[in-house]
């Protein structure tokens, strides 16, 4: 009897042995295909499993202190430019307005000239003090300089300096254009209608 209880003892021990010893390989390759699985599964790609999920990712802000400070500080040279060529450019045709051989189209070009070169003047120097004052504003640093983009910085935190800016600077610019092509205009005769006929006609009598 000790004999036969012995080795059923010795089979009931083999037996649990061989049980456990299948089920542990289970439990470590799926731990091995777990940590597997993470492994192959990027950082972006889950990012794009959530946005094709439907769920948004907040963007990234950024400091655009700096950014704001050069777009303030850099247009004023060539806003300073152009209010100098046109301070300038008023007082050329000064003599030609007495001109009592200038036709009515001429004096039109003329009046036309004057009147873009006085715009483009103001126009530029409005742009002058008004990026002035906002770039003195940019250095207190008194406003909230993260956003997405430097545009959206600057239309929150100094909308009406940075439209002002823009749009004088932009006008300024199409006067100062408009000022040369009535100049060339001027310059070179191009609204005397049969110049070259008469002068034949004249050199004839």
């Amino acid at each position: 009897m000790k004999a036969s209880t012995s080795i059923v003892f010795l089979l009931s021990c083999s037996a649990t042995k061989a049980a456990s010893g299948f089920q542990l390989p289970k439990a470590t390759t799926a731990a091995n295909s777990a940590s597997k699985l993470s492994m192959s599964i990027s950082p972006s790609s889950i990012g794009g499993l959530l946005v094709r999920g439907g769920a948004v990712a907040e963007p990234a802000l950024q400091n655009f202190y700096g950014d704001a400070l050069g777009y303030f500080g850099g247009i004023r040279i060539p806003a300073s430019f152009l209010a100098g060529s046109s301070l300038a450019a008023m007082f050329i045709f000064k003599t030609k307005t007495n001109d009592g051989e200038l036709s009515t189209l001429e004096r039109r070009v003329l009046g036309f000239y004057h009147f873009n070169s006085l715009l483009a003047f103001l126009l530029s120097l409005n742009t002058i003090a008004s990026a002035t004052i906002a770039h003195t504003a940019v250095l207190h640093g008194r406003f909230n300089k993260m956003a997405e983009t430097a545009y959206m910085m600057m239309k929150r935190e100094f909308e009406y300096e940075f439209v002002t800016v823009r749009w004088s600077f932009l006008c300024s610019l199409f006067c100062f254009l408009g000022m040369i092509a009535s100049r060339l205009l001027i310059e070179f005769d191009l609204l005397k209608k049969d110049t070259n006929g008469g002068d034949s006609k004249n050199k004839k009598e």
